[in-house]
Formats: structure tokens, C-alpha cells, sequence
């Protein structure tokens, strides 16, 4: 994960700055459990609380829920507000989101250390591993609530940062490529539609662009089968006892695996890659390292040793490809991947 800096805002420019939660886009109604694995009563509890909120009083409520639900099993609730708005100060929600991120791996170490010495917990205490994974999947889950709260481009940013300041920053603010599923790399105030390397020369006005676009409607269809069948990482501690990393990259080398289109591409790419690092890469590729600055080289570096380290956090990517290449697949035509 990557440490994030906006100590150049000041505080009224980080209060004017702040886009207020106004509406959902999560289930409310139906299944009692929502895509998020909670019941749809805790997800609209939660969605409900932090519905209007600036940030400052998000992070409050967001710790009380924490000490709720995990009071007496590490962190208290007021470690978590030092945490997500260090000095008690209003943040961004970017940087709410990374630092719920980097909050998050301090967890996972804690879970490792913990998981090593588990024959020298106390009674009790056996269980503290799963806990601190339970506490992820909370945060995880917090984390896309706020995200469908938030309008598109509801943060706002000072109109003279042009450039992020550090590898880090840039690679944090990486998007989704309009027309697949590859990263783009992008200014601070950039506005126009996210294209990847692959696609970054096609006009709106081509036939190619056009065919995608048309093409991304049937990708969205199979991309919510495959959010309906497809378990998600918390989802998989729970029924395979099973660490998400490994079960992911189990399933990408599998000739019978969930993601066949995308096995049948990486194959293709790259036969003898089946390290995370592999296909992080294959996932990315091409990137044009001999074209970009050293600002834009040291991102990608961030970006794919981080998703390669925690493999799991790519499983949205990992749906996305799938879903991208089936869709290729229905329509039959060659052109751009």
C-alpha cells in the first residue's frame, strides 16, 4: 500500500473541497445479502449513518461502528479516528480511502505475526488472526459504501496542482480504462474518458471505439453474473479457509477455473507466467516504459508491486478482464484488446 501526502491543503481548502455523500447506488431491497457480504440491514444502517456527513464526522462514525463490533480485540475507537483523520482534522475522501487502505495492511501484518506465534496465544486469544481478517472485510466493505455514496467527481481539486507530487500519489489516482479492463495513468485534473496505451489513440468518432462501446453494455451483463457466482475475497476466508491470494491464483492456473477467457489469456501472453507478478503484469500490459517520465515509470512501479504483493485486492480487475473477454469473444470480431 502507498502512503498519500496532501499536507499542502490547507484546512478550509480540504472543508471546501469536501463533496457530501447524497445517494446510493447499493441494493436496498431484495436478497438479505447485499454484494457486499453484509445483510442488507447492516449495509443500509451503515449507508444511512454516513448518508450528508463531511468526513470528519464519516471517520467518528466509522470508528464507533468498529468498537462496536470488535471492542476488546484490539484497536479502540479513538485509535482508529487518530488513524483515518490523523490530528482530528477533516481529509479528502481520496485520502480517507488510502488511509483506510493503510490501515488495512497494518492489519494484515498483525495478522501474519500473529498467525506465526498462534501456539503462544493465551485462551481467548487463539482466534486473533481471523479477527484481525474479520477487521479487513469491515473496512473493505466500508470502503465500497463510500464509494457508491459519492458523486463520479465529487472531490475537487486546487486548480494549480497540475502533477501529483510522488510516485505514490500518482499511482494511487490510476483509473479504468473506458473500453477494457487495463490501468491508466492520469494528471491531476485530467477530465477526458480514461484510455488505456491500447486504446488511447481510437476517436470517439472511430468504428473501433464505437464497437466497444457497444461491446461494454453485453461486458456489463456478464461482469454482474460473474459479481453474482464469483466469491469475494471476505467470501472465501469464510468457506475455504483459505487465504484470497492463493485462491485466486489457484483459479487463474486451472484449466477448469471461473475465469476460463482470461486463463485462455494469460496463457497466450505469457505460458510460463503463474507468479502474482506475472500476471499483474500480463493483466497491465503493454505499457510503454520507454516513453513515459521517470514521475510516470516510478508510479507503475508502485502500482504493480502493490497489487502484486496483496494479489487479492485485484479480484474487481480480475472480473472485469473476464467479463472484457467473454464479451470479445460473443462479438467475433478481431481489432484492439
Amino acid at each position: 500500500m502507498f502512503e498519500y501526502s496532501c499536507d499542502s491543503f490547507t484546512f478550509s481548502q480540504i472543508m471546501e473541497n469536501l463533496s457530501i455523500p447524497q445517494k446510493c447506488n447499493l441494493p436496498i431491497n431484495g436478497s438479505k445479502k447485499s454484494i457486499l457480504g453484509m445483510s442488507t440491514e447492516e449495509e443500509t444502517s451503515i449507508r444511512d449513518a454516513l448518508m450528508g456527513k463531511n468526513s470528519i464526522f464519516a471517520v467518528k462514525i466509522i470508528a464507533k461502528e468498529f468498537e462496536r463490533r470488535f471492542k476488546g480485540k484490539g484497536r479502540t475507537e479513538q485509535s482508529i479516528v487518530r488513524a483515518l483523520a490523523p490530528g482530528g482534522k477533516a481529509v479528502s475522501w481520496t485520502r480517507l480511502d488510502q488511509n483506510i487502505c493503510e490501515l488495512c495492511q497494518s492489519f494484515s501484518r498483525t495478522a501474519i505475526l500473529l498467525e506465526k506465534n498462534r501456539f503462544f496465544l493465551g485462551e481467548d486469544w487463539e482466534n486473533m488472526p481471523e479477527v484481525q481478517h474479520q477487521q479487513i472485510d469491515f473496512f473493505d466493505k466500508v470502503r465500497l459504501i463510500l464509494r457508491s455514496l459519492l458523486p463520479k467527481n465529487g472531490i475537487k481539486l486546487p486548480h494549480e496542482a497540475k502533477e501529483y507530487p510522488t510516485a505514490e500519489d500518482k499511482a494511487r489516482a490510476f483509473d479504468t480504462c473506458f473500453l477494457c479492463w487495463r490501468s491508466v495513468s492520469r494528471t491531476r485534473q485530467e477530465k477526458k474518458t480514461p484510455l488505456c496505451y491500447v486504446h488511447r489513440d481510437l476517436m470517439s468518432t472511430s468504428k473501433e471505439y464505437r464497437r466497444r462501446k457497444r461491446m461494454r453494455h453485453r461486458m456489463l451483463e456478464i461482469l454482474a453474473e460473474l459479481n453474482a457466482t464469483i466469491p469475494t475475497p471476505s467470501e472465501v476466508r469464510e468457506q475455504n479457509q483459505l487465504h484470497p491470494r492463493d485462491f485466486y491464483l489457484r483459479e487463474l492456473a486451472k484449466s477448469d477455473s471461473n475465469f476460463p477467457a482470461l486463463v485462455k489469456y494469460l496463457h497466450e501472453l505469457d505460458p510460463l507466467g503463474k507468479s502474482s507478478d506475472d500476471i499483474i503484469r500480463a493483466l497491465e500490459h503493454p505499457i510503454p516504459y520507454h516513453k513515459l517520465t521517470d514521475l510516470e515509470n516510478a508510479a507503475w512501479d508502485f502500482h504493480l508491486a502493490d497489487f502484486s504483493a496483496y494479489f487479492e485486492l485485484n479480484y474487481n480487475r480480475i472480473l472485469l478482464a473476464e467479463a472484457w473477454l467473454r464479451a470479445e469473444e460473443a462479438y467475433k470480431h478481431g481489432g484492439k484488446r
